[in-house]
Order: C-alpha cells, then structure tokens, then sequence
C-alpha cells in the first residue's frame, strides 16, 4: 500500500499534474523552459552535454500560448463588470475591492478566468479575518473585518470531499496547498509548505515537520461568526 499524507494529491489531481506542469512551464517563458530542459527539450542520442547546454542557451520560446490565452481571457471584461441587484448595500463597497487587495470585481474576475482558461478549471473561496473571541459585529466592522474573496488556481486545492443532498453536491473537505512565511534576524524570510484543510463550520493547518519530513496539525480553528450587537 502507498503511504499518503494530507498533502497527497487527490488522483484526480494527480491525473491532471502533468498537463498542468507543462501549462505552468508555458506561462514561465523562456526562462522556465530553459530551466525544464531535457523535459521540454530532449538531447539527442549522438549530442554531447556541452553540444546540448549550447543549444538550450540558444533556444528561444515563441509563446504562442500565453499570446492567445492573454487575447481571449480580455475579450470577456471589456465593460466593467457590474452588480445587476446588489441585495445589501455593503455589497456595493465590497465590488470594489473583493480581495481585500485593491482589486475590484472586473479585475478579480478576469483573473479568474483567465486561470480557467489555462488550467481547465478554478476555484474561489470566501474567507472571513480572524477577529477576537467574543467581538460583537460592531466590533468586527470597526477593525474592518468583512468577507472577501481569494483566488485558488487549480493547482492550489489537491483534494475535495463532496456529498449529494437532494441532487445537490455539497463540499464535506476541501484541501488547499499554501506557504508560511518564518521571518529570519537578517530580512531573509524563509517560506516554508503547510496545507489547509476546510470542513463545514472549522479548519485546520498542517505543516511539514523540518527533521522527520511527518506532517502534523499546526492549528485548528472553528469558524465563528461575530455575534450581533
């Protein structure tokens, strides 16, 4: 039997990893198929290693690819994108800015589709600051706690659980690959793999542990709501 650890890819994903590899190596340029090398670019039976390094040097991708995908990922969002009922009012503001990074809907969404494009497939969570234990919902929005969105491109979430309600799927798991940052005395921050894994109502945070390669729970955390005033 292979062992498996939460940061295991799905088979599904590990069906997928490969194309992916190549579209991500595509985005990279020339840079990153030189850096591929003999992945991309195979040596001949009869070229020596020198032979061959010289003419990966001299090998230049002509990237149709990200030409054509960068074409057909604008065509979509040559209007703004617009909220047709906002519903609640907040909504309006939130359109603005919907990652909590200065990104509005438009921009939000083309990158999303874009990804789309690229990968077969993308994701979007919506994620909510961690605020303090008992903080009233005045007390949420004064730090300026509000839902917002995060992009997840494919190659982000490495496993999902779903379950049909009623005909309806409903996510029961969903693991996510991430990186956590250990600041360093002398500014070089060194970033390091962890995997959130999102079930209904909590979270957890597993990261790698540096000796034994074991990955172990971090953190855990149930989703809260701040409560009304």
């Amino acid at each position: 039997m292979v062992q498996t650890d939460i940061n295991t890819p799905s088979r599904s994903y590990a069906d997928k990893e490969p194309d992916w590899k190549l579209i991500e190596t595509l985005l990279g340029g020339t840079r990153a198929m030189r850096k591929a090398a003999r992945t991309y670019l195979p040596q001949e039976p009869a070229e020596d290693d020198a032979s061959y390094r010289n003419r990966l040097e001299r090998s230049v991708l002509f990237n149709a690819f990200k030409s054509t995908l960068t074409s057909m990922a604008g065509k979509p969002f040559k209007k703004q994108v617009t909220l047709k009922d906002p519903g609640l009012p907040q909504l309006e503001d939130y359109s603005y800015d919907v990652d909590m990074r200065g990104n509005n809907v438009t921009v939000f969404a083309h990158k999303c589709f874009r990804s789309l494009l690229a990968y077969g497939s993308t994701h979007i969570l919506i994620d909510y600051p961690v605020v303090p234990e008992k903080s009233t919902l005045a007390d949420a929005r004064a730090m300026g706690a509000r839902p917002y969105f995060v992009h997840l491109d494919a190659t982000r979430v490495i496993g999902a659980r779903v379950v049909y309600e009623g005909g309806m799927p409903i996510l029961t798991m969903v693991r996510i690959r991430e990186t956590y940052t250990v600041e360093q005395p002398d500014g070089n921050d060194q970033d390091f793999p962890q995997v959130r894994v999102l079930y209904p109502g909590r979270y957890e945070i597993w990261r790698q542990e540096a000796k034994r390669k074991k990955w172990t729970i971090a953190g855990r955390r149930r989703n809260r709501k701040a409560t009304s005033i």
